[in-house]
């Protein structure tokens, strides 16, 4: 789906409480910064354990969830840096997107 105003602010906002991602190291996420700041300090063992070859729960989360579809599809078979840097960016790209329309 091309991106809009209406998809920018969904992508960016909170998800509900029922779709918050739940990882297994304890930490919860409500959103795409979330995510990424969790990224950045979580350990191997926790990423490989949601991103491993044949499985991806934070590209299906920002599928299903936070309604990215291009964020996801791009972040099948990267590795936790690199995905950080791919939610950070994308983020900041939205951000950029909805300055421009304000």
């Amino acid at each position: 789906m091309r991106l809009n105003e209406k998809l920018a602010k969904k992508i960016l906002k909170n998800v509900n409480k029922k779709n918050k991602f739940f990882c297994s190291n304890g930490e919860v996420f409500s959103n795409l910064n979330d995510l990424e700041k969790g990224l950045e300090k979580m350990d191997n063992k926790t990423f490989l354990h949601h991103a491993r070859k044949g499985k991806n729960d934070f590209s299906n989360w920002i599928k299903e969830c936070i309604g990215d579809v291009r964020l996801a599809d791009g972040l099948v078979g990267l590795s936790k840096k690199s995905s950080s840097k791919k939610i950070e960016s994308r983020i900041t790209y939205i951000e950029r997107y909805l300055e421009k329309r304000a």
